[in-house]
């Protein structure tokens, strides 16, 4: 191991760490991550600036960038709360029919939009709503977090690991990845609400009160721009519909979603300067850092070595390699968080699959990765960052979240998921290395 590979190594660990710990935020963390790749590439001759500029994906910037302006002007209109409302209003204040049709809710939207904006919008929701019925909100957060992260597994554009994974690799399409890995999320979620109503059946066997006071509640009251959230709602519309057909008219999704926000604006006429405002660009400068970082160790020949190592167990039983990769990916993103560690794998698999000399036969490996990352984020509260949101909104209400109440339902429905998962893996493992 050269004396470059293990600077950046060290590097690599020290921002792991200091995500880990949370004592700074992890956007500071992810630029001087980058800025330490970069002044070490430069002194030690093999890693530039330019270099270094070329590693950021653009496609998961611009893609995340679209979404979230779109989130922000529809946020604006209220819809999101008046969905919320509606939906415990239809459950009658029955805490396990209530359950189902928020976690539900949540994971199909979490479908389509990033799972992190939906659990912003609905977790909140949520806690009034189970602070009015009096019933714990603890298995109704960690539910939707979880559920979210399963529904965004579903689709490119709802996990932030998809989205990443898609934009690396081109031939990864929108449908490629409802067909590899929606049956998956649809399993995966039955499996794990079924689970949870067995887990919390003391809470969802408490009769809930006020509930004269919530079927009185006007959903519409909630609704601030009538005009703006049809529009917005068309336009979201059309832009699921163009990722549909993406591969087949050659554009990339990320155009697709850019282009959605720029026509939201036309149609809303919504301040641009105040909705971007909204947007959490720490997200986008947090994705750049970590890019520019992993750019680090592909330069200085880690991920070569990594992926070398790899290969003899790829050449010989590549099923084996998928089936460790979706635990391995589990166990890192359990006790790290997932996104990190996906911009870490990706140019791993890409030399994996130069070493092989076929890159369609490293296919597989990629919704390996995706399962794992997607489904081992739910182990602990740090694993995903949809988790982390819901924990610090519950420290607001008389029943915080912690890690051991986490731990009661996430960690044994993460471990059971991943056994059927891989199960389900080897028995359509021949699909799955199809794109």
């Amino acid at each position: 191991m050269t004396i470059e590979a293990i600077i950046t190594s060290v590097i690599f660990v020290a921002v792991f760490a200091f995500i880990l710990s949370e004592k700074i935020d992890r956007m500071v963390v992810s630029i001087c991550g980058a800025t330490a790749m970069i002044v070490v590439g430069n002194i030690r001759g093999f890693y530039s600036y330019e270099q270094a500029l070329s590693m950021i994906e653009l496609d998961t910037i611009i893609l995340l960038l679209g979404m979230m302006t779109l989130i922000s002007m529809l946020e604006k209109t209220g819809a999101f709360e008046y969905m919320a409302i509606k939906i415990a209003q239809l459950s009658k204040g029955r805490p396990v029919m209530l359950f189902l049709m928020l976690v539900t809710t949540t994971a199909f939207i979490s479908m389509f939009l990033d799972n992190v904006t939906t659990v912003v919008l609905i977790a909140p929701v949520t806690i009034a709503i189970t602070k009015l019925l009096k019933l714990s909100c603890v298995p109704y957060l960690i539910g939707e977090a979880i559920l979210s992260n399963i529904g965004g597994l579903a689709t490119i554009v709802g996990d932030p690991p998809n989205l990443i994974i898609g934009s690396s690799v081109q031939d990864l399409s929108f449908i490629s990845f409802m067909l590899h890995l929606g049956p998956f999320a649809l399993i995966v979620f039955l499996l794990t609400a079924f689970l949870f109503i067995k887990i919390f059946k003391k809470d969802f066997d408490k009769e809930p009160s006020e509930i004269k006071v919530m079927m009185s509640m006007k959903p519409e009251d909630s609704i601030t721009d009538r005009e703006g959230a049809k529009k917005l709602i068309y336009v979201f519309s059309i832009i699921i519909f163009g990722f549909f057909i993406a591969e087949y008219i050659h554009i990339r999704p990320s155009l697709i979603a850019i282009t959605g926000a720029a026509i939201g604006f036309i149609f809303t006429k919504y301040n641009i300067e105040e909705t971007i405002s909204r947007v959490d660009v720490s997200i986008l400068i947090f994705f750049s850092g970590l890019f520019i970082t992993v750019g680090g160790l592909k330069y200085s020949g880690v991920l070569d070595l990594m992926a070398t190592s790899l290969t003899g167990l790829a050449k010989h039983d590549m099923l084996l390699c998928c089936i460790v990769t979706i635990w391995v990916a589990a166990f890192a993103s359990a006790i790290l968080d997932n996104i990190p560690f996906t911009i870490a794998m990706i140019p791993m698999i890409q030399s994996l699959g130069q070493h092989l000399g076929d890159m369609n036969a490293i296919t597989p490996l990629w919704w390996a990765l995706a399962l794992g990352v997607g489904l081992g984020g739910n182990g602990s509260v740090i694993g995903a960052t949809a988790n982390v949101i819901v924990v610090k909104l519950s420290e607001k209400t008389d029943t915080p979240i912690t890690s051991k109440v986490w731990s009661k339902s996430g960690l044994i429905t993460t471990m059971i998921s991943l056994v059927l998962t891989s199960v389900l893996f080897w028995v359509f493992y021949n699909f799955m290395c199809t794109k």
